[in-house]
């Protein structure tokens, strides 16, 4: 489920015309939510699933025309995550993914926006 930042395309533009380099600049605030994301995610999972706890990750991040992804999330070795988060016909749903995600959320344009005026004093 990806977090879209509005406005991103034309601020990356923006930056790339000013001469900042958005993988120096973005990457490694991108990959710091990354981490505060998975740190809230282990911290909201059921306490008897260490195994998924152990195996939240947050992976590279990746520029591709202009824009930079993270992925962020339980690794395939842990795939009864999923039915941790929506839940099965037998349990139900004691989701981890997307509240972590809705609680960070607030945070990330002030960071991405006070790293990028960081960024531009640099550059």
């Amino acid at each position: 489920m990806p977090n879209r930042v509005r406005g991103m395309k034309l601020t990356t533009g923006n930056l790339h015309r000013l001469g900042v380099n958005l993988e120096v600049t973005v990457g490694p605030l991108l990959y710091s939510i990354g981490q505060r994301v998975a740190d809230d995610m282990r911290e909201h999972v059921r306490t008897d699933t260490h195994r998924v706890q152990e195996g939240i990750t947050v992976g590279k991040v990746e520029f591709k025309r202009n824009r930079a992804s993270i992925k962020i999330g339980p690794s395939r070795k842990t795939f009864w995550s999923r039915f941790l988060e929506f839940g099965t016909v037998h349990m139900g749903a004691f989701p981890f993914v997307r509240p972590a995600r809705d609680r960070i959320r607030p945070e990330i344009k002030p960071r991405l926006k006070r790293g990028m005026k960081k960024g531009l004093k640099v550059g």
